[in-house]
């Protein structure tokens, strides 16, 4: 969350990691919330680009930052010439292209659940934000993580609890299966999927992660299980 916070030590600072997916649900609620609000108010193509461009203000565009960072990088010929690049605060050609695609994809995925019901918009929205962070610490506990320096935000955190890893994903599964059950199981799916393929998909670009992978897989998460949600719809017509 982008505020001004002081922690009483790098111990306690350290902890904070596992509270990252809990820190996801809240802005993705506050997110819901202005989706409600929004979809009431406006046409749905607006207000699904008020909800995009909403989420990114109360986030800070931190994982945007993220995602374009690695789509520019992953052109790069070798591992230190991406780390380079990702570190490089410019915006190329590549990382705007996929700014551009990811809020297409988000108006698109927002309008389209919010005209099936605008209830599982707003669930949309909650779940895409605790899943995606959860994500980060996941990530954490089975990547090595790289920085130049060795310092950054996501240095402090390469020790997450797996207690906590697999009590928010259990939570975050049943309460999406009980709230309804093809939303539970699309993110279920994706979130397994990327589980599974990004740390290989780390290692072999830029032999381990950084703070702009953790950012790349949040939203490469929302849009995935927008997709796969809408694609269970459509067979369940």
């Amino acid at each position: 969350m982008p505020i001004r916070w002081q922690v009483s030590s790098d111990a306690a600072f350290a902890r904070v990691v596992n509270f990252l997916p809990l820190a996801g649900l809240t802005l993705g609620a506050i997110n819901g919330v202005l989706a409600g609000i929004a979809f009431l108010l406006l046409p749905d193509s607006l207000a699904a680009a008020v909800t995009t461009f909403g989420g990114m203000l109360i986030n800070g565009a931190l994982h945007e930052d993220g995602f374009a960072d690695f789509f520019d990088a992953i052109g790069a010929r070798s591992k230190d010439k991406r780390l380079d690049i990702m570190k490089d605060s410019h915006v190329g050609a590549f990382g705007a292209l996929a700014l551009i695609a990811a809020c297409t994809f988000r108006v698109l995925i927002y309008v389209e659940i919010a005209q099936i019901d605008l209830g599982l918009c707003i669930a949309f929205l909650v779940l895409a934000g605790g899943w995606g962070r959860w994500l980060a610490p996941y990530l954490l506990k089975v990547c090595t993580y790289l920085h130049r320096n060795g310092k950054g935000l996501a240095g402090a955190w390469q020790h997450p609890s797996l207690p906590f890893l697999a009590g928010s994903a259990a939570f975050f599964l049943i309460a999406s299966i009980i709230f309804y059950i093809p939303l539970g199981l699309s993110f279920a799916l994706v979130v397994g999927i990327l589980a599974v393929a990004f740390p290989h998909v780390f290692r072999y670009f830029l032999g381990g992660i950084n703070g702009d992978c953790l950012g790349f897989a949040s939203v490469s998460c929302e849009i995935l299980s927008g997709i796969v949600f809408l694609m269970w719809m459509g067979l369940l017509v």
